[in-house]
C-alpha cells in the first residue's frame, strides 16, 4: 500500500509489487513472472515432482507469496492447518529450513539468495503454485519529465530482464486462465 501511495501522489515515478491494488490514478502492468518451487534440506524426504499431499503442514515454513499463492496453498491444505513458522520475508526462510522435515516455497530469486548454503536444494512441485507476478506501477498522468524518465527506465528494464535467466518476460497469454 505504502508503495501505491507514493505512486499515486508523484513522490515515486514508479513502484514494483506482487499484487495489484486498484488506485483511481494508477496503472498496473505485469513486468515479469518466476516460477515457484520446493525448498528443503538435501537429507530431508523430498524428491523432485513431489505430490503436495505429501508435504506435511506442520513442518512448512511458511510465507504469504500473495492472494494467488494463498488460493492455491489453501487448495492444498487446510486453512485451519498450521505451519511450523510463518516468516514475512523471503530472506528469513534459510534460517528456518534447519531440519531434514522442514519445506517451504519460493521463487527462483529467492533460491538464488540461499544458494550459498550447501545443504539446501529445491525441487519442482508435481502441482505447483502459479507463478509469481511482479506488477509496474505508475501515475496515470505522469508529468513530461517523468514520462522521459520512464522511458529510458523501461528500455533498461527490458534489457535486464532479457538477460536474467530466472526471470521471464510477461506476455498476455501468461494471464489467461489454464484450460
Amino acid at each position: 500500500m505504502e508503495i501505491h501511495s507514493l505512486v499515486q501522489t508523484r513522490m515515486a515515478d514508479l513502484g514494483f509489487v506482487f499484487s495489484r491494488v486498484s488506485y483511481p490514478n494508477i496503472i498496473s502492468r505485469p513486468v515479469y513472472r518466476e516460477l515457484m518451487y520446493l525448498i528443503c534440506r538435501k537429507n530431508g524426504p523430498y524428491h523432485e515432482d513431489m505430490p503436495c499431499k505429501e508435504l506435511k503442514p506442520e513442518n512448512e515454513i511458511f510465507l504469504r507469496w500473495g492472494p494467488d499463492y494463498q488460493q492455491w496453498h489453501d487448495r492444498h491444505w487446510s486453512p485451519e492447518s498450521y505451519a511450523a513458522i510463518t516468516v514475512n520475508t523471503g530472506s528469513t526462510l534459510q534460517r528456518f529450513l534447519n531440519e531434514p522435515e522442514r519445506w517451504a516455497v519460493a521463487p527462483m530469486s529467492i533460491i538464488h539468495q540461499i544458494s550459498h548454503n550447501s545443504d539446501l536444494t529445491h525441487y519442482w512441485l508435481q502441482t505447483p503454485p502459479p507463478p509469481r507476478i511482479c506488477y509496474e506501477i505508475r501515475n496515470r498522468y505522469p508529468t513530461m519529465g517523468q514520462q522521459q524518465a520512464i522511458d529510458v527506465f523501461h528500455q533498461e528494464l527490458e534489457e535486464y530482464i532479457a538477460q536474467n535467466p530466472d526471470i521471464c518476460s510477461f506476455e498476455d497469454w501468461m494471464l489467461r486462465p489454464e484450460k
